[in-house]
């Protein structure tokens, strides 16, 4: 979306130098061929933030559950929350200063994250519930913070996490029908 914007930046752009004398109509025309035959797809360091974002939110959890046992209640609480708080803190820094890419990974860190606090705090506190449950409020909260920075890959995580919660509920008990996948 970002490559589509600016095209038609620039296309507003030129239409208004055209207009104001700067460039002649050939130019404009030649300007605008150019930039749309270079335009770039997904960069390969686009893929590996991804990835290391991934990597990144699942090395939390590997960390808390390797130490899971000998961390007291309020400090996996802490730790947790600190998780959450600094990826949705970071997120938001990223995005004021005009890092949207960065931004982006920071989201997916946080939304692993969500989820990872959703099932360990239930772990905690003994909490029984039913798993598809735990699901869907982890795809929520995704898909809410997906809106609010329109991100793409949080977005795919969070219909990712929706096609889990119908698969996992339709073969657990079907209790929810395929429709309403289209709510998300």
């Amino acid at each position: 979306t970002a490559m589509f914007g600016y095209h038609s930046r620039l296309k507003g752009d030129l239409a208004r130098w055209q207009a104001q004398g700067w460039i002649t109509p050939e130019l404009e025309a030649k300007l605008h061929a150019d930039a749309l035959a270079h335009r770039p797809g997904v960069a390969i360091s686009t893929i590996v933030g991804l990835l290391g974002a991934a990597l990144l939110g699942f090395a939390v959890i590997a960390f808390v559950a390797a130490n899971w046992d000998g961390l007291a209640k309020l400090t996996r609480l802490i730790v947790l929350f600190g998780a959450l708080w600094a990826a949705y803190g970071t997120t938001f820094v990223l995005h004021r200063t005009g890092h949207p890419a960065f931004a982006e990974v920071a989201l997916l860190v946080g939304g692993v994250i969500f989820g990872a606090n959703i099932m360990l705090i239930a772990q905690t506190y003994h909490i029984s519930g039913y798993t598809p449950d735990a699901l869907i409020l982890w795809a929520v909260g995704v898909l809410l913070a997906a809106g609010l920075l329109s991100s793409t890959p949080s977005l795919v995580l969070g219909i990712g996490l929706v096609t889990l919660w119908i698969a996992w509920d339709r073969t657990d008990g079907d209790k929810v029908a395929a429709w309403q996948a289209l709510i998300a």
